[in-house]
């Protein structure tokens, strides 16, 4: 993917987004089914390219201004924090990404409601906790970290707070409240919170691929090579520099009895695109 095919889809972004956000609102019923259909779509592909890029700070930056110039800020002009317009999908991945790339303007100070908002407790909308809980980890320091892991021991193991607790823990940008976490989390989120944190947390980085590595050491000496998809799927999209690669060899030939020659290799070569992807864009 060259840097004008990445200047290219911002642009389209862009460009369709005022569309996008009429439709969701004012569009007839085909017109908003199709940007509830789109919007999806969009995110998913936020998603796959924050993975690779949230440490290459050209590329991140050039993503965050188009989005929150333009995507997020034309949606979020017509979704407010809180509505019973059926609308609660995209409401929570839309203020999840603008929280996550900080849109905190004068005309929409999205980071201050939700920090405002994260007063309210129990009392809020699910579809909004995810960048609320988001907004404490990323922007309230210290205060915000304690507070989200008291909630986090409270709630209840089958409560959907954990997951979206812990994608905020997961986000802070201390790397010492990333080791405290670690290290309070129960062996079998370990796993999962050092992936999430490979996916989202530049900061905390290297202490994520630190936990990773290890705790996949763990989970194959348990149940062999049955734990094999987990750990490749956890991994394989976020990494992408030649040390990676290096590490990813290491930790393969250190367990190669549970891992096959063919999907070593696909995730060595995902590696080698994802490194590709970002050379031709910085």
């Amino acid at each position: 993917m060259s840097h004008e095919q990445l200047t290219s889809l911002l642009q389209f972004y862009d460009a369709f987004s005022p569309i996008l956000a009429d439709y969701l609102t004012n569009g007839t019923p085909s017109q908003q089914a199709d940007a509830l259909y789109i919007y999806p779509i969009i995110t998913s592909q936020i998603l796959s390219i924050v993975e690779v890029v949230k440490t290459e700070p050209y590329i991140f930056q050039q993503l965050g201004n188009h989005l929150t110039a333009n995507l997020l800020s034309d949606a979020i002009s017509v979704l407010p924090w809180t509505n019973n317009d059926g609308l609660n999908d995209v409401r929570s991945s839309v203020y999840f990404w603008a929280v996550y790339f900080g849109l905190n303007t004068p005309k929409q100070p999205v980071v201050d409601q939700a920090l405002a908002l994260a007063q309210e407790g129990d009392k809020m909308p699910e579809d909004i906790k995810s960048a609320v809980y988001l907004a404490v980890a990323m922007y309230n320091g210290s205060y915000g970290y304690i507070r989200l892991v008291g909630i986090y021991e409270e709630v209840k193991d089958d409560s959907p707070d954990k997951a979206k607790l812990l994608m905020a823990l997961s986000n802070t940008p201390s790397v010492d409240s990333c080791v405290t976490t670690l290290k309070i989390l129960p062996p079998s989120k370990r796993l999962g919170f050092a992936g999430l944190m490979l996916r989202f947390n530049a900061v905390c980085r290297d202490v994520a691929w630190e936990a990773y590595a290890h705790e996949s050491e763990i989970l194959w000496k348990e149940q062999g090579s049955s734990a094999t998809p987990t750990i490749v799927s956890g991994m394989k999209d976020a990494l992408y520099t030649p040390q990676d690669y290096s590490q990813v060899v290491a930790l393969f030939q250190r367990n190669r009895q549970y891992i096959t020659d063919d999907v070593a290799q696909s995730v060595l070569n995902r590696i080698l695109i994802n490194n590709d992807f970002v050379n031709a864009n910085n």
